[in-house]
């Protein structure tokens, strides 16, 4: 389910733009976080976000489809995503695919490949304490 969320909300960052604000506002409130410390994201919100949004959902298919084990396939195909997500970017400031290259998508991108690995290292060693 919550893949399904991190696309849509994705798409809607694209769909919709300017009105970006409304949804952290939101997603903020659903999850208790105080709008005051989130800082000026509307330019980083338009795009970026919606960049790393997409690599979590995909990281978080690769590792469903392993069951959330990680192994040298799962890792591998992990891997092939995240170059392909960085590779999409960096082509773009070639003109070879139409975008606009930017620095900070890269970092989105990361980002969000690395979260889903973050919280699945952080179960395992939950699991392995108790």
């Amino acid at each position: 389910m919550i893949i399904i969320f991190l696309l849509w909300l994705g798409m809607q960052f694209y769909v919709q733009p300017g009105n970006e604000a409304k949804y952290v506002k939101q997603i903020s409130e659903f999850f208790f976080i105080p709008i005051i410390l989130l800082p000026e994201l509307s330019a980083l919100i338009t795009g970026s976000l919606a960049d790393g949004l997409w690599m979590m959902a995909l990281c978080l298919v690769i590792l469903s489809i392993w069951e959330f084990k990680i192994s040298a396939t799962s890792i591998s195909w992990y891997v092939i995503a995240i170059l392909i997500g960085i590779s999409y970017e960096v082509l773009q400031s070639t003109d070879f695919i139409y975008g606009v290259f930017d620095w900070i998508d890269i970092v989105a991108i990361s980002i969000g490949s690395a979260i889903p690995l973050i919280f699945l290292f952080k179960q395992s060693s939950n699991a392995q304490s108790n």
